[in-house]
């Protein structure tokens, strides 16, 4: 399981695969169905090349931090407002898990 948060400050807990479990801006117990994944980063808002989550978490530069995420069959990038790129991403150990998911808004469980 992965935390993320933007430089807003809202926090998400994805699956190990990118996928959007809970966020602390969003519905409590939400079910994201898997389907809506944080696949990458820009560096720049115009770059043509995408850090994939992997990579960020293996360390590599992520530049300015543009999310691009797939969700509904179509890749996004968040651009509007700024403060939705990148600040921190990490792995969370099983103890971190049950607390991350609480505070952000989620069970991960898929219920409503």
């Amino acid at each position: 399981m992965l935390a993320m948060r933007t430089k807003d400050g809202t926090r998400y807990v994805l699956d190990d695969d990118g996928a959007v479990l809970a966020r602390s801006d969003g519905p409590r117990g939400w079910d994201y169905s898997g389907k809506w994944k944080i696949v990458g980063f820009k560096k720049r808002a115009h770059s043509h090349a995408t850090v994939s989550l992997a990579d960020a978490l293996d360390g590599f530069d992520v530049g300015q931090g543009w999310v691009i995420d797939w969700d509904h069959g179509t890749y996004r990038m968040w651009a509007h407002p700024t403060g939705r790129r990148l600040a921190y991403l990490a792995h969370l150990d099983a103890t971190d898990e049950a607390a991350a998911l609480s505070t952000a808004g989620g069970t991960g469980r898929g219920e409503r």
